[in-house]
């Protein structure tokens, strides 16, 4: 799952957690890819640590309260990991690119094959296609019905 305006509402670089809005039913698609024995990751862009407007301990701060914030839910997300670079910075980890998912799928030993990516942009519709998984926008009506008839498949 992307983070910001997919688990989360975005109000631009946010990591201030009196901003934190849970978008509407992210707790509810969290839970239903757990009850298919999913495992669920968070993967993001935050390139306003490098832009001075928020720094790396902010970020880590915002995600774990998200995670501890899901959990509570019973909404269990795995691991989070982000990127810290701006565009410019041309680094292997900013989405579309795949490191950080590489580099999830190494520490957990996933099958890359069989998963999915949930988000709300095209870097993140460029990343599943980087991947060769599927996609869905789950701010878009026809994104849900497609992750809802992905779900049914499994």
């Amino acid at each position: 799952f992307d983070r910001d305006n997919t688990l989360v509402h975005d109000d631009g670089y946010n990591a201030d957690l009196k901003n934190y809005l849970v978008m509407q039913d992210s707790y509810l698609y969290v839970r239903l890819f757990q009850s298919l024995g999913y495992q669920v990751f968070m993967v993001s862009n935050q390139s306003s640590i490098n832009r001075k407007i928020n720094n790396l301990s902010e970020v880590r701060k915002f995600n774990t309260f998200l995670m501890s914030d899901f959990r509570s839910k019973g909404a269990y997300i795995t691991d989070s990991v982000f990127c810290p670079h701006t565009p410019s910075e041309k680094c292997n980890c900013r989405k579309p690119k795949t490191l950080l998912i590489d580099n999830l799928t190494k520490k957990y030993n996933l099958l890359i094959e069989n998963s999915f990516f949930i988000g709300d942009s095209d870097s993140d519709k460029n990343l599943a296609k980087n991947l060769g998984i599927s996609f869905s926008n789950i701010q878009s009506i026809n994104g849900n019905k497609k992750m809802l008839k992905n779900l049914k498949i499994l």
